[in-house]
């Protein structure tokens, strides 16, 4: 949303977010806040799967709770294991499984990228098969973290852009830029200002108003915004305001371009 107030000595724009931007930002905060959730929860405080196989009632329970703390429960039988195994899924990430003999995998650890996960399989994987083929062995008892997923460094990327994106999206939710005569310069006042403060250039330094069509990735999705461009010299861009494309939205950044370069180029 775009309103714009002009007098002979002044020019004042104003840029709030739409309400399809204020959507947008509160769905990103939480996807963000689950990222972090989810981060914590996998590399943190990682709940464990209780794997339990006894040869006499020839049952193997498996106990585990998911991402979010609900419990879930499943049971195969013992005698129905072949080999205990580490191999890839259609990713390439490693998973600990068991092969039953009827040629079908069971799945006991989900894929993972991290190292210390891997190595607790593959030291479970070598007790399970040392079970299985010890048929003298009564039980086989373990607890892990069966919860998958990437490697540390992947998560903090992925948190860091959110962040940053979100952080873009939130400083000036509420943008002021205004051209004045009398004083000569022109002001950009943003709130909040999560990032540097108001900014002051010479009114001079104004060649144009320009109005650009581009578009950037969300996520997962390419979103297609229209853009407010104050212009110096040597075409440098002094101020930009992306605005998510809509009729509207650029018929009010069509009016605010008109408005600058009429207030810096006025006609006799």
């Amino acid at each position: 949303m775009i309103t714009t107030e002009a007098s002979d000595q002044s020019l004042t724009i104003t840029f709030r977010r739409s309400g399809t931007e204020k959507w947008t930002a509160i769905v990103l905060a939480l996807l963000t806040l689950e990222a972090i959730y989810i981060a914590f929860t996998i590399n943190v405080f990682p709940r464990q799967t209780h794997l339990v196989c006894t040869r006499a009632t020839d049952i193997c329970r498996v106990n585990g709770y998911d991402i979010f703390g609900g419990g879930w429960k499943y049971s195969f039988a013992a005698s129905a294991m072949k080999q205990s195994r580490i191999t890839t899924d259609a990713d390439g990430d490693p998973r600990w499984v068991v092969e039953l003999v009827s040629g079908t995998d069971q799945e006991l650890g989900a894929p993972t990228g991290r190292r210390t996960q891997l190595d607790a399989y593959a030291e479970n994987s070598a007790a399970l098969q040392s079970f299985i083929d010890d048929r003298a062995k009564p039980s086989f008892e373990t607890r892990f973290d069966a919860i998958g997923g990437p490697g540390g460094i992947v998560w903090l990327l992925v948190l860091l852009l959110s962040a940053a994106v979100l952080v873009r999206f939130t400083h000036g939710w509420r943008t002021r830029l205004v051209l004045d005569r009398v004083a000569g310069d022109v002001t950009i006042a943003r709130v909040p200002a999560l990032l540097p403060r108001a900014r002051r250039l010479p009114l001079t330094d104004v060649v144009a108003a320009r109005r650009a069509r581009s578009g950037v990735f969300l996520w997962h999705s390419y979103v297609p915004v229209v853009s407010f461009r104050l212009i110096g010299r040597n075409d440098r861009v002094l101020f930009r305001r992306r605005m998510m494309a809509s009729r509207r939205a650029e018929t009010e950044i069509h009016a605010a371009v008109r408005a600058v370069n009429d207030f810096v180029h006025p006609t006799t």
